[in-house]
């Protein structure tokens, strides 16, 4: 009986760093997966606040504007015109629709 015991004791210690290095890498594992998962979520956040970010750049395009009927009025060297009187400065402007531009030239009504 004692020498089962010192036996096993000796299958024990002999079979110690085997186990501790099994622990380890179980460890080691879960830490992988760990790390991995929260790479996956940072992703997804940035993933979507990308999409959100090109959603907002869409819906400013000037472009859409245009398709709605509206004209963009730019000056020869293409600054928009935003005032009637920039409008009353330039012999010509640049009128930009939603199937192209052409120029156009002022003239003036009534004030």
């Amino acid at each position: 009986p004692a020498e089962n015991g010192l036996a096993v004791a000796r299958n024990t210690a002999a079979a110690a760093p085997g186990l501790r290095v099994s622990a380890a890498e179980t460890g080691v594992a879960g830490l992988r997966r760990a790390v991995l998962d929260g790479a996956e979520a940072r992703l997804r956040s940035a993933g979507q606040g990308v999409s959100a970010a090109r959603d907002a750049a869409a819906a400013l395009d000037p472009r859409r504007l245009l398709a709605s009927g509206y004209a963009i009025l730019r000056d020869a060297d293409g600054r928009p015109l935003t005032t009637t009187g920039a409008l009353r400065a330039e012999p010509e402007v640049r009128a930009e629709l939603a199937d192209g531009t052409t120029t156009l030239r002022p003239v003036i009504v009534g004030e």
